[in-house]
């Protein structure tokens, strides 16, 4: 997939990414690492869930994006969702532009299989914006909120977020300075929870908690605070952007949500700052 998006260095994670995000509904028994394993072959006892991870990748792998037509967009779907799709737009798959998206997303809303409209929105908005060289991650999450808008500033907005998100993960720092960052966010934690009395506790997850991170890892960190809102996400993480300049991935959560907002993976991985 990358050599369409990028000319110079480039991580391959986000391949990954993008592939998990086509994977729909990935079993909740299966966690991260079997994905990550499963995706790099690395991973012996495939079931039949896991076995469509390298379905998908094989697919993009086969054919870029780009180069798209209809019977692509119509069989990658087929992959991801086990079943058929006709393509039924007015307008041909190879002329789809992507400031036009709110038009595809009305013919969608028809649909009533919820699964294939999800996917069929993910591969087209991965199709739209590859062909302005941009690379997207189909967030479910942004796509969900794509598919109920009928603004078609706002779903401008939408592809500018996940544009900008996806770019993050190709943000490279000095490897060199990972230790010092688990330093601080043990030292900090007095100076933290004085500052911000709402927040009960916190903890980081991800590679950064396993020492496994590389030179393109963002740091996980969770927060456990009565208080969920925006603000204070945006408050805590300007404050620890002060001590140092690498990209953050910041979760505020209610102390009763945390089994339902973290999925298996981060939960396997999170470890409290005491």
């Amino acid at each position: 997939m990358r050599a369409n998006f990028f000319e110079l260095e480039y991580n391959p994670k986000i391949d990954y990414l993008i592939t998990k995000n086509l994977l729909l509904g990935w079993p909740k028994n299966h966690n991260e690492f079997d994905l990550r394993k499963v995706y790099k072959n690395k991973y012996k006892r495939l079931d039949k869930s896991l076995k469509k991870i390298k379905k998908i990748r094989d697919f993009l792998r086969k054919k870029e994006i780009i180069s798209f037509d209809k019977e692509d967009y119509q069989k990658l779907i087929k992959i991801i969702t086990n079943k058929s799709y006709e393509y039924h737009f007015k307008v041909d798959f190879k002329e789809m532009k992507k400031e036009n998206l709110v038009e595809y997303v009305s013919f969608l809303k028809y649909l009533d299989d919820e699964d294939i409209k999800l996917s069929a929105l993910s591969v087209m908005v991965l199709y739209v914006c590859a062909k302005e060289n941009e690379i997207i991650i189909p967030y479910r999450g942004m796509i969900r909120r794509i598919l109920n808008e009928e603004n078609a500033d706002v779903v401008n907005t939408m592809i500018c977020i996940l544009r900008d998100r996806t770019a993050r993960n190709n943000i490279k720092h000095d490897i060199r300075i990972n230790e010092l960052v688990r330093k601080t966010v043990k030292d900090k934690k007095q100076e933290f929870l004085e500052t911000f009395k709402q927040v009960k506790s916190y903890g980081v997850f991800g590679s950064f908690a396993l020492h496994k991170e590389n030179e393109y890892s963002d740091l996980d960190m969770v927060f456990i605070s009565d208080d969920t809102s925006i603000l204070l996400e945006r408050d805590i993480y300007e404050y620890w952007r002060k001590y140092f300049d690498i990209e953050m991935d910041i979760k505020v959560v209610k102390e009763d949500e945390l089994e339902n907002e973290l999925t298996d993976c981060m939960r396997m991985t999170l470890k409290m700052v005491k």
